[in-house]
């Protein structure tokens, strides 16, 4: 019997059982891992099929036929094409996991519960505090680092802060879910999503920064002017100062509404790489939609939490040791109750 399994969000086979089973004693098939042969009614998580064939006493079992719409699919990922592509597999995996598909997330409405966030991740941080304070703080610091390494903290920023920033809420994620999660989790972004993990962190801050060229170029084309003018002797008009305030206040309140928009539109693009194992361009997609919903809510979570990051500062750091961790805590129970449902898609 041959078997498929979703690799990178396309389907791949067919796979013998001996082969099939070599990659599950590797790794390569995980219990998320969506897989299908013939008899079974549609796609399905490995770990679902395990322990239906665990209760049988045997091998997965079997109904003649199998789906034609998911059949389709998987012939399109061994070579053939297909209409539907690997989304139709992924929604149909998705409805018959309990998992949801991309349509039915952004569909369906939520709440920003902002109390039951900072519970869930104080009653996980009160469990075990070492190993959330060890992780937070050795990950915190690897990024701290790689940031002010004199004239190569930019470059090595992009290439690591992104994965490094990915395998922290991954750790965090899975500790809201009550899955195992240590140090290891905390550097899974330089697995198969170390890629994508660095273009999410990239391409949002680039596009940020893009955003608000414009306020400063006006910036630039009212003070350039009168330090010209001031470099040639001609002085500064009488009025120059008030304009010159005004038009910084300005501009730099403009940037700053911008630069915080697209923060917060964004926010969760880093998780959805590192845990749905979506590209850095649908994540992107996907949590812009979501957060638009309940943008104002979801700005004044993240306030609490960056409020939280300042009280801890300003405790000679070592406030931060609970802090940091309770904190992002919080933001990890948010995207569990919000993205937590959505269907994963295998690296």
């Amino acid at each position: 019997m041959n078997w498929y399994y979703a690799d990178a969000g396309k389907p791949v086979g067919p796979i013998p059982e001996a082969e099939f089973a070599s990659l599950i004693r590797s790794g390569t098939i995980k219990g998320d891992t969506l897989v299908w042969r013939e008899g079974m009614a549609t796609w399905q998580p490995y770990a679902s099929v395990q322990a239906a064939s665990a209760g049988a006493g045997e091998g997965v079992s079997s109904t003649p036929g199998a789906p034609a719409e998911p059949k389709a699919d998987v012939g399109a990922g061994a070579g053939g094409t297909s209409g539907g592509g690997f989304e139709s597999v992924f929604d149909n995996a998705a409805q018959s996991s309990g998992y949801l598909s991309t349509d039915e997330l952004l569909a369906r409405d939520y709440d920003v519960q902002i109390q039951s966030s900072f519970g869930r991740s104080w009653e996980l941080f009160t469990e075990r505090p070492g190993s959330a304070i060890g992780v937070t703080a050795l990950i915190g610091f690897l990024i701290l680092v790689v940031s002010v390494i004199p004239y190569l903290g930019i470059i090595l920023s992009i290439f690591f802060v992104g994965p490094l920033a990915g395998g922290l809420w991954l750790f965090f994620i899975k500790r809201t879910r009550g899955e195992a999660a240590d140090v290891n989790d905390g550097f899974g972004g330089f697995g198969s999503k170390y890629g994508s993990l660095v273009l999410a962190n990239f391409v949002p801050g680039l596009l940020t920064m893009l955003c608000v060229l414009p306020f400063i170029a006006v910036a630039a084309g009212i003070f350039i002017p009168f330090m010209i003018s001031v470099q040639r002797g001609g002085g500064m008009p009488p009025d120059a100062p008030v304009l010159l305030v005004v038009g910084g206040v300005v501009v730099l309140l403009a940037c700053l509404i911008v630069g915080i928009f697209l923060k917060v539109i964004w926010f969760f693009t880093l998780p959805l790489v590192a845990d749905k194992g979506l590209d850095f361009w649908t994540a992107m997609g996907i949590a812009r939609r979501v957060v638009m919903k309940h943008f104002w809510s979801t700005l004044w979570l993240m306030i609490l939490c960056w409020l939280l990051f300042l009280l801890g500062t300003l405790f000679c750091l070592v406030g931060l040791l609970v802090t940091a961790p309770f904190a992002i805590g919080a933001l990890a129970a948010h995207y569990q109750r919000v993205f937590g449902d959505l269907a994963p898609r295998q690296r």
